[in-house]
């Protein structure tokens, strides 16, 4: 009747190294992969301007109306 116990023992011990071994593997490739994660971060830089153009027609001198199409001009 020993032999049913040290059959059953030796499976038990296989079967906790085993799981300690795939423990050990999967700790070790957890560190790897936290070492190689790098963090990358991303800087946009917005600018901003106000522009203060007049525009208009003179007619101050004319007999007659001005008419005229006004054009914005941009400079990207």
């Amino acid at each position: 009747m020993s032999s049913g116990y040290n059959s059953s023992s030796s499976s038990s011990q296989s079967n906790t190294e085993a799981k300690n071994y795939a423990k050990g593997i999967t700790e070790r490739a957890l560190e790897r992969v936290v070492q190689k994660t790098t963090e990358k971060r991303t800087f946009k830089m917005i600018k901003e301007f106000e522009e203060k153009n007049k525009h208009g027609f003179d007619n101050r001198k004319g007999t007659e109306h001005v008419t005229g199409v006004y054009k914005a001009w941009s400079q990207r």
